[in-house]
């Protein structure tokens, strides 16, 4: 096993797998490559040092990365953020905007696929006759003209785990869209992707397709979340479905992300995600993490967006905002001072329709008049509160 660098020895990524044998590690520095790179059927390793900031930048050229030539498992790629990427060329458009594989079985892992395209299926990526193991990754931010704003997969059976699919788009499967395959997904965030027509989760281009989802979030991607007019059988376990999935443990509830917004899809410690998957796993792709105050109240259900209360007002140093919205989106509560000044946001999270509370603490700041600020959809309510210290 040799270890190639790069650039310290190869300027780019391509000429160090040119030249790579199976069994190869090629350790990618700090930086953006522009450039597309084809693992040409070698079985090697190829790792950024950092995913947030080794970057291979396609410059909408083709796919960013091709696995095309029977790669296996010990093929793998990991540590990048793959991006700009416009897909393979076939007769009747590009696929695979960011990795496209055909016919190859590599590991990906630690990996975000954003802001790629594809003129037909697979923003993100593109599956063909392909079964990898697809492992901790994000996919996010892809466009497909047609098919799998962030995956399509076409008679394939891959194994995807703990794996955030968001803010995807395309006509049909906004998140993923499947052909004749059968994957297994175990905790899954499938969160914000919409389509123009069929599944802004998940679409199924044809029947003949058995996935087993098992650990799942599939919320807030539009009123038609899981088209399974074309599926034979689509088996969901313990999972969160919006609008509800026949299933053992299956729930519909807001999961409570941390800051939806802001691509924050961990769990507030009140998720109903939490313990509640298989074996009292949490549900999802991420773990519980430190979301603030934010809270559900008891009734379920509002007729009006409002800042019902602010008590006690005057306060010191805290104050619980409670506030209700009818419909489904993005809510933002955020503190200024008098002046207009912009303070601190309190949330700015992705709610159903319900009734919150939230708390501020303002011993950071002086005695005084402050404003809070609700946006929600094309609503907006301030209401004036008093510091006294």
């Amino acid at each position: 096993t040799g270890i190639i660098l790069v650039p310290q020895e190869f300027l780019t990524i391509q000429a160090a797998i040119d030249v790579a044998s199976d069994g190869d590690i090629i350790r990618v520095s700090v930086g953006t490559y522009y450039e597309d790179i084809n693992f040409k059927g070698k079985n090697i390793v190829v790792e950024g040092e950092d995913r947030e900031t080794t970057i291979i930048d396609g410059g909408g050229g083709g796919s960013v990365v091709t696995f095309e030539s029977g790669e296996d498992l010990t093929a793998v790629l990991s540590g990048f953020t793959i991006q700009n990427g416009s897909g393979w060329v076939w007769t009747d458009g590009t696929y695979g905007g960011g990795i496209y594989l055909d016919q190859s079985n590599p590991t990906i892992k630690d990996v975000k696929v954003v802001g790629n395209t594809a003129t037909q299926k697979g923003g993100g990526i593109y599956l063909f006759q392909s079964n990898p193991t697809i492992t901790d990754i994000i996919i996010s931010g892809n466009t497909a003209t047609l098919y799998g704003g962030g995956i399509h997969l076409t008679s394939s059976n891959p194994t995807i785990t703990n794996v955030t699919i968001n803010g995807n788009t395309s006509q049909r499967g906004g998140g993923i869209s499947l052909k004749l395959s059968d994957p297994v997904m175990d905790h899954i965030t499938i969160v914000g992707n919409t389509a123009d027509y069929n599944g802004g989760g998940i679409y199924f281009d044809l029947s003949g397709c058995a996935p087993v989802l098992t650990n799942c979030v599939i919320w807030g991607n539009g009123v038609d979340p899981i088209d399974t007019s074309f599926s034979s059988s689509i088996n969901i376990t313990y999972s969160d479905i919006e609008g509800g999935f026949g299933g053992g443990g299956n729930i519909d509830a807001d999961p409570l992300f941390c800051d939806a917004g802001s691509g924050n899809f961990t769990l507030d410690g009140s998720s109903p995600c939490v313990a509640t998957g298989q074996d009292g796993a949490n549900m999802g792709a991420s773990d519980v993490g430190d979301c603030g105050a934010l809270s559900v109240q008891n009734n379920p259900l509002s007729s009006k967006y409002s800042i019902s209360s602010i008590y006690p007002n005057p306060f010191n140093p805290t104050t619980t905002i409670s506030f209700s919205i009818p419909q489904f989106g993005l809510t933002t509560i955020t503190a200024y001072d008098i002046t207009g000044r912009q303070l601190e946001t309190l949330t700015n999270e992705v709610l159903s329709v319900g009734s919150y509370s939230i708390n501020w603490d303002a011993s950071s700041h002086p005695s005084g008049v402050y404003l809070i600020r609700m946006e929600s959809g094309d609503f907006t309510q301030t209401q004036k509160v008093v510091l006294v210290k």
